[in-house]
Parts: structure tokens; C-alpha cells; sequence
């Protein structure tokens, strides 16, 4: 059977309950804005406010990072796209107001 053929079987969900910002219960659709869960848990039990029904919770986290150079090892420009007293790391993108002067320094 083919990945085509499979689709063509799957169940519809009743309720949306994947991915989204609310906990929705899988019983009723209830949905929970105000939850207190445990973020560090990844897998947990929550029992619905409107059903009172105990269901399973998956925590997703999103991760992203931000990087910049160390205090004076960046490599400040004159920023073309911003007013004359900005400047800006060409390699980390850092910036803010200074004088700028001939030696590309603070």
C-alpha cells in the first residue's frame, strides 16, 4: 500500500489538538488558556476543566539562538542603512550610536 492509499484511511481527528498554542482536550475540545503545566516536562497528565476527563500533554519547545563577537573583537562599520552616528559589526551585525572616525574603532 502506498503513502496515497494510507492517507485515503486515516481517521480525521475530531479536534485539532496537535501544535497548537492552547491545550485542547481530545474528549470534548475544550480549550485551556489559562494551564499551568510544568515546562521542563516534556510528556505529562492533564485533566480537562470542562470535561474534568484525564488526558496526556506533549510540551513542544522552540529553540533559537541568538550570537554576537566579543566586546572589542567586533568589526565596526559605518552604517549605510541607519542615520550617520550608527555603526554596526560587519560580522555579527551589532550596532549602535557613536561617532564614527577613519580607524573603524569606538
Amino acid at each position: 500500500m502506498n503513502k496515497e492509499d494510507k492517507n485515503k484511511y486515516r481517521v480525521e481527528p475530531k479536534f485539532n489538538c496537535e501544535y497548537q498554542e492552547d491545550i485542547v482536550c481530545p474528549h470534548c475540545g475544550d480549550k485551556d488558556t489559562d494551564h499551568e503545566v510544568d515546562y521542563d516536562e516534556e510528556c505529562q497528565e492533564f485533566s480537562c476543566g470542562a470535561c474534568e476527563k484525564k488526558f496526556d500533554i506533549v510540551v513542544h519547545k522552540e529553540v533559537s539562538f541568538s550570537s554576537m563577537c566579543l566586546e572589542g573583537e567586533h568589526d565596526y562599520v559605518k552604517d549605510d542603512f541607519h542615520i550617520d552616528d550608527m555603526i554596526s559589526c560587519s560580522r555579527c551585525g551589532e550596532s549602535h550610536f557613536t561617532r564614527f572616525n577613519k580607524d573603524n574603532k569606538e
